[in-house]
């Protein structure tokens, strides 16, 4: 995964694989971030993190989110 966009309701989950670092972007709204290795962070709008390790990244809207995500090098 290069980069990525998308929208998330109310409430709705988006988990993913994670085998290195992916930044996490809130573009509008207001962001869960939750990753083995790196913990939970909330992301409101304008704001992103670096999330890192091996197993799964999950994002939860805890309000309508638009969002974005990129891997790093």
């Amino acid at each position: 995964m290069k980069t990525a966009q998308g929208r998330l309701a109310l409430g709705q989950i988006l988990a993913l694989p994670l085998e290195g670092q992916l930044r996490v972007a809130c573009e509008a709204g207001l962001l869960w971030v939750t990753g083995e290795a790196t913990g939970d962070v909330l992301l409101y709008t304008g704001y992103s993190t670096v999330v890192s390790g091996r197993g799964r990244v999950v994002l939860e809207a805890l309000e309508p989110t638009q969002y974005s995500i990129r891997a790093c090098r």
